[in-house]
């Protein structure tokens, strides 16, 4: 999972500084409506220029500042989030001027990848108890006494074990 969260922070973080720094004035099959460039799509959204130098400073800033959680951790959710909310933004104006499935689906995957970063950071907090009815203070797993004990060795393999096992279980507390 550590794989998966640094490559969607790095996809998200790479793509946004791409749209918004060297392919700003670039044509795209991405850009709204029939847009050249991106002051021509915060155009066909009905937006203005000073908008669009907005988001385009919050997106980039973002997008930096995920980059920079990969080293300081606490970074990433509030970066992701913010970044995620111009991504639900940015999927309404597109569907508000009936673009196509293409120009609005990389909002909607960076909506999605936002989403999974921030999943992805959260953290488990074990909480832990003093010993329960039925747990077990030690288990030893070492067959090698037994065999020499009564002769038995056990000879299922691990994946047939697991799977009777829950057979047995499901059937005898019919669940």
């Amino acid at each position: 999972m550590k794989t998966i969260f640094k490559i969607l922070i790095l996809v998200v973080s790479l793509a946004v500084l791409s749209a918004w720094t060297w392919r700003l004035n670039m044509p795209s099959l991405y850009r709204g409506g029939d847009a050249l460039n991106m002051i021509e799509e915060f155009q066909a959204y009905g937006l203005n220029q000073t908008t669009m130098v907005v988001v385009g400073i919050f997106k980039v800033t973002c997008a930096i500042i995920l980059l920079i959680g990969l080293k300081v951790r606490r970074f990433v959710t509030p970066a992701a989030f913010i970044m995620g909310l111009f991504m639900i933004a940015a999927v309404y104006f597109h569907i508000s001027i009936s673009d196509p499935l293409v120009p609005t689906l990389p909002s909607a995957i960076m909506l999605i990848s936002c989403a999974t970063i921030i999943v992805l950071d959260k953290k488990t907090e074990k909480i832990l108890m003093p010993m329960q009815p039925g747990d077990v203070k030690a288990t030893i797993s070492d067959t090698s006494s037994l065999k020499k004990w009564i002769g038995f060795k056990p000879n299922t393999p691990i994946e047939k074990g697991i799977h009777e096992f829950v057979k047995w279980y499901r059937f005898f507390y019919k669940c």
